[in-house]
């Protein structure tokens, strides 16, 4: 079994390599593209699952989601 040692030196070439990687590639704008993204189609996609799960011919199923959801939001938001 061969074990490589890394040195402090290995571990900042990789690191820059990385810094580099980033900076040229823009990874973190990418990143945050694809959150805001998933943020912004999150939306809608609920949407359209309360729309299909109010077609299912579940009796009761609907208001039991919707009694659900309410048990974890606060009293006052519920309410009103």
């Amino acid at each position: 079994m061969c074990q490589e040692v890394i040195t402090r030196a290995d571990l900042n070439t990789a690191l820059l390599r990385f810094y580099a990687d980033l900076e040229q590639k823009h990874m973190l704008q990418m990143a945050a593209a694809l959150s805001y993204y998933f943020v912004l189609s999150l939306f809608p996609a609920l949407i359209f699952l309360t729309a299909a799960v109010a077609l299912l011919p579940v009796p009761g199923l609907f208001n039991e989601a919707l009694n659900m959801i309410g048990s974890f939001l606060p009293p006052r938001v519920w309410d009103s």
